[in-house]
């Protein structure tokens, strides 16, 4: 038998389990299961009826395992990392055909004599040593070749390599190394001697 602690009515133990009068939880009532079901009258000329009534319960839900995937925030992520990889491949292509494009245009030189440098390399051009003979001249090529002149025609003295304003020459005849460093735009000290841009 079940009992309710709020009325004390008592009810069958396949009763659903709360109180139909007050909605309190039914508890299980070993004295009262040998008491018989409580009957309440109904009003005037109606056949007693028993005052439970079937209750309908929902489902129980599930409370374990992984919840729904979110498919829409997968999408967005996909396409925020494809926008970025486009953004980066776009910006690295105009860097570089920004670089290789003035590297080819600013190297230019007008004349016989280069005027001007790349900004990449500020040691190409030609060179004329400072109070000297015009004619005598070092000239620095974009190729990295190093050539010299001493009046007498120009000659490849060897390779050379750029580092900030100092310029590495690796001599092709008997193979040692020499520095140039760039004092100014204008003006670069070679082997204790400087040499002004022609």
């Amino acid at each position: 038998m079940q009992r309710c602690p709020t009325c004390n009515r008592t009810y069958p133990d396949d009763a659903p389990p709360f109180c139909p009068q007050d909605a309190t939880r039914l508890v299980n009532d070993a004295a009262a299961s040998n008491l018989p079901t409580t009957m309440v009258s109904p009003s005037y000329g109606n056949a007693p009826q028993q005052q439970y009534a079937p209750q309908q319960y929902p489902a129980p839900q599930q409370q374990w395992g992984a919840p729904p995937v979110n498919r829409g925030g997968n999408k967005t992520l996909l396409l925020v990392i494809v926008g970025l990889v486009v953004v980066v491949g776009v910006g690295l292509t105009v860097y570089f055909l920004t670089r290789s494009g003035s590297s080819s245009t600013s190297g230019t030189s007008s004349g016989s004599g280069s005027k001007s440098s790349t900004a990449s390399n500020p040691f190409v051009g030609t060179w004329v040593m400072e109070g000297q003979d015009p004619n005598n001249t070092l000239r620095f090529t974009e190729d990295g070749k190093f050539y010299e002149n001493w009046g007498v025609g120009e000659k490849l003295r060897g390779t050379y390599t750029v580092n900030g304003n100092r310029s590495t020459i690796t001599t092709v005849s008997d193979v040692h190394t020499e520095y140039a460093t760039l004092e100014s735009d204008n003006r670069v000290k070679w082997e204790g001697d400087s040499y002004i841009r022609k």
